[in-house]
């Protein structure tokens, strides 16, 4: 199984980005760190209802999870393993609030490579 992570603050800034999500994508940490999501994931702001799901992370502290039937890929990259049926990384994507206390200062954002199991 791989599994990624990375964090943004409130804005949708990228604040860290791990080993794993370089190895998938190629970008390194400090070409990402800095960047909104929207510029990586443009689909999710022309998308109304993935981006209302977001903000309900962001306003609500409520999880989100897209699953592939809903929403195929989050980051657009190769399969870890190669695939005859999909030549983009099908993901569990999972969006959970950062919080210190009781306050949200970001999003947890948590992709599972589940190309095999699509």
């Amino acid at each position: 199984m791989t599994l990624s992570i990375l964090t943004t603050d409130l804005n949708l800034i990228i604040r860290s980005w791990d080993t794993n999500l370089t190895n998938i994508t190629g970008i390194p940490p400090e070409n990402i760190c800095g960047n909104s999501l929207l510029d990586i994931t443009p689909e999710l702001q022309d998308n109304q209802d993935l981006f209302r799901c977001i903000q309900l992370v962001l306003t609500e502290g409520i999880n989100q999870t897209f699953a592939p039937n809903f929403y195929p890929y989050l980051i657009s990259c190769a399969p870890v393993f190669p695939c005859l049926y999909f030549d983009q990384m099908q993901q569990k994507v999972i969006f959970s609030p950062l919080k210190e206390g009781n306050n949200i200062k970001g999003i947890i954002i948590t992709i599972e490579d589940i190309t095999h199991q699509a």
